[in-house]
Parts: C-alpha cells; sequence; structure tokens
C-alpha cells in the first residue's frame, strides 16, 4: 500500500445473477489476519441484523500485552513484475498421506507444516542454482496465546519465524527433516515469551552474516486457514472461496494457503513466488508429489 491509501478499503461487486464479490485490502499497523477476520465477521452480523458482533471488539491496542524485539531482517528485494502467478491445487489425499507418514512415531504435525514442506523444496528444487547458497523460509506466528490478549483484540499480535537453511538440503532432505525445521522455528517463538530477555531466533546471527539475502531464495508462506476470514456471513452464508488479491504483491516470494473451498478434494495455494521461466519446473515438481 501507498502511504496515501486508505488503512481499510472494501469494495463490493454484485453481479446479476445475485451473487457478489467482496474486496478487502487493509494496511497491517492497523490490524493482523486474525483481527481482519474478526472484523469481516462482526460486519456480517450486523448486516444480517445481529443487535451486537458475537465477539465484543477489545480494541486495537492492549497495554498488558507481553511484548517481545522482533529482529529485523535485510532482504534484497525483486522486481514486482518478475514473479508470475500460480494457482495450484494439492489433493487432499497427499496431504493425509504425508500426514500419516509422519505420526507413525510420537509426533504429529499440522495441515499448514504439510502444505509447506510440500511448496518450499518443490520451489527450491525449481529455482536452485547454487546449492550451497542460503536460503530462508519465513511465516507468520499467531502469538496472542503467548502475549496474552485478550478475547476480541484485533490489533497486530503475530511474530515472523524464519527458518534457514542452504538450498541443496532443503530440495535434498526427507521431508520429515523439513517438518522438523518448521517446527523448531514455531517453538523458539514460544520460547521467547517465556523468556523475553532472548532478541533473537537461533540462526539469524548467520542470516546477518550473510549481508542480507538475495529475494529469490527467500519465501513467504502465509496461512489463511485460521484466521477467520472463511467464516463471514453476510447473509447468504459462507463465501464460496476466499482467495488473495496478488496484483499489487510484495516483491518478494509469497505463497497464500487459502481457506478450503466447498469442494474438499483439493487444498489451493494462490502462489506468486517463481519467475516465469522456472514456472513450468515448478509445477513437475509438484506433480512428482501426486
Amino acid at each position: 500500500m501507498l502511504h496515501s491509501d486508505p488503512l481499510l478499503l472494501m469494495q463490493v461487486t454484485v453481479f446479476s445473477c445475485g451473487g457478489f464479490v467482496l474486496g478487502l485490502t487493509w494496511d497491517h499497523c492497523i490490524a493482523d489476519g486474525v483481527g481482519i477476520g474478526q472484523f469481516m465477521q462482526a460486519v456480517g452480523e450486523l448486516s444480517r441484523r445481529l443487535p451486537s458482533p458475537s465477539v465484543i471488539p477489545a480494541g486495537r491496542w492492549d497495554g498488558s500485552l507481553i511484548c517481545i524485539h522482533q529482529t529485523l531482517l535485510r532482504i534484497h528485494g525483486l522486481q514486482q513484475s518478475s514473479l508470475v502467478l500460480v494457482d495450484i491445487r494439492l489433493p487432499s489425499s497427499l496431504i493425509s498421506r504425508i500426514k500419516q507418514e509422519f505420526s507413525m512415531g510420537a509426533h504429529k504435525c499440522s495441515t499448514f507444516e504439510v502444505l509447506t514442506v510440500v511448496l518450499w523444496p518443490c520451489r527450491t528444487r525449481a529455482v536452485m542454482d547454487d546449492p550451497k547458497a542460503p536460503t530462508m523460509l519465513a511465516f507468520a506466528v499467531n502469538t496472542r496465546k503467548y502475549a496474552g490478549a485478550k478475547d476480541g483484540y484485533y490489533g497486530n499480535c503475530i511474530i515472523m519465524a524464519p527458518v534457514m537453511s542452504t538450498c541443496d538440503l532443503v530440495a535434498n532432505r526427507d521431508i520429515k527433516h523439513v517438518i522438523n525445521m518448521i517446527q523448531r522455528a514455531k517453538n523458539q517463538i514460544s520460547g521467547q515469551y517465556s523468556n523475553h530477555n532472548k532478541h533473537d531466533v537461533d540462526g539469524l546471527q548467520e542470516f546477518h552474516a550473510n549481508k542480507g539475502l538475495l529475494g529469490y531464495n527467500y519465501c513467504t508462506v502465509s496461512c489463511w486457514r485460521n484466521l477467520g476470514i472463511e467464516k463471514a456471513d453476510f447473509g447468504g452464508g459462507r463465501p464460496a472461496r476466499v482467495k488473495a488479491y496478488t496484483k499489487s504483491m510484495m516483491s518478494l516470494p509469497i505463497c497464500f494457503l487459502c481457506p478450503p473451498c466447498k469442494d474438499n478434494e483439493f487444498f489451493s495455494v494462490t502462489s506468486l513466488c517463481v519467475k516465469e521461466e522456472h514456472a513450468g519446473a515448478f509445477l513437475r515438481e509438484l506433480s512428482n508429489f501426486t
């Protein structure tokens, strides 16, 4: 968003068939994804003539929250036009199979972790130039339960969790190893709240030693599956599909894990993470999983 853009903007497009599309954009300085999900549910309830929202807003800023320092990461961006949109559908049977294989021991894994462990290594193999080059995955962690946020809090309460490695290790290691890397990054976030004096996530010193990371060896995975956006009901039922609008996205590679459609045979991913010359290889790598 530009400095002159509204902090929040909604647009409704109504079709002759009676269906409609609701578009929403907001500045992350006012709310995170969970907060916007709560806001959209409240608007839906008011549009259905409920006397008040079922969850009363607790404010955008809560001075009682436990705040911790997050190290800023220096990443060299790309020209925005160099990344192409790839719409991905991953079969539910694939996700269930990986979950079952990983859970044969004492450990469990989430749908987010499985989707990420499919996307990140496949993308890395498709774009890898130097196998020994550093690579990084980043994803947002909802920290409300760690920070002591009250029910109804809709401000920002997320921290970006980084996973550092090298291209060859991500591309060629067993997927169980990559899942373990993601889970360790999550656990380090909770550890930061139990030790307020801990300022850096392990591995960031190595990142800064590399004097920043080339943007194409970096990827963000943004999970929209548990934000509550898909629960908004404006009188005609829940939305048929929720997805990210990518035309004005950032210049760094990103994948959006979208809420399930009414057809639950597939998991939908909106991807803006590869250049055009790598799109075909990326799709071939994904097809190898199925």
